[in-house]
């Protein structure tokens, strides 16, 4: 069976965004991809530091979504001339 793409853009579709390129993580994916606790997952939905997706009562978390979080937490290293 054949599954068909619709022709026309979806009018729930962001313009230039395609939905089939998203790759979503469940919170045990999510702290094994970010190497911590679920319960830390947890604390940061608890505070939406995190963007996530509730889909019928499961939290789902965009991969992007997640490196976008993870390079807003980075440290540049001090670059020592003497």
């Amino acid at each position: 069976m054949r599954v068909r793409k619709p022709t026309a853009p979806s009018p729930y579709q962001e313009p230039g965004k395609n939905f089939e390129d998203y790759q979503f993580m469940t919170p045990d994916e999510l702290s094994a991809f970010m190497k911590i606790s679920k319960t830390t997952v947890y604390r940061l939905v608890e505070s939406r530091i995190l963007p996530f997706y509730r889909v019928g009562g499961s939290l789902r978390f965009r991969r992007q979504d997640v490196i976008a979080y993870l390079e807003s937490k980075k440290t540049n290293a001090i670059n020592w001339h003497l």
